[in-house]
């Protein structure tokens, strides 16, 4: 068991695996935060659609 976990570790923090992961993760956060506003003005829209 203690071997499986090790071997993953190193899978996982190899370069070829962690820079696409944290390049996906920044694309992401990016994405989120753009897309912020836009969630915001239509809930606002739709507030006033509604009263």
């Amino acid at each position: 068991m203690k071997n499986y976990f090790f071997q993953a570790a190193k899978i996982f923090f190899n370069p070829e695996t962690l820079v696409p992961f944290i390049i996906g993760t920044i694309f992401l956060s990016v994405l989120g935060n753009a897309l912020n506003p836009i969630e915001i003005t239509l809930k606002e829209q739709f507030r006033r659609g509604k009263n």
